[in-house]
């Protein structure tokens, strides 16, 4: 999958509430950084919630707004303390229907944030 996107990494694992929900919070915790999609499934939003992670939004499948909170959220760094984010992680529903925004402009925004 992460070649396929032009991505280093990619997780790719079966949809479903409890997999959402244990998994998210496995992988992100105190001092991470989620960047979640407005139209997210409820599983990834209890995950997201559970992980003690500091949860923004980004409007549904729109990758202008996603590069904005991205770029804000690394300037601003962790509340408080204003350190960089031990991690940070976006999750989203990604359609590969033809009229969507095409899955690399949303799956790899990071690279100018290396």
């Amino acid at each position: 999958m992460a070649a396929f996107v032009g991505c280093e990494h990619a997780i790719v694992y079966g949809m479903g509430y409890a997999t959402n929900s244990a998994v998210i919070p496995a992988l992100a915790g105190k001092g991470c950084l989620i960047i979640s999609d407005a139209l997210n499934h409820a599983s990834i939003v209890v995950g997201a919630r559970s992980s003690g992670a500091k949860v923004k939004v980004f409007r549904h499948n729109d990758a202008a707004h996603l590069e904005d909170v991205l770029r804000a959220s690394i300037a601003e760094g962790q509340p408080r303390s204003h350190r960089p984010w031990k991690k940070v992680s976006w999750l989203s529903r990604v359609n590969l229907r033809p009229h969507h925004r095409p899955v690399a402009l949303i799956v790899c925004p990071d690279h100018r944030y290396r």
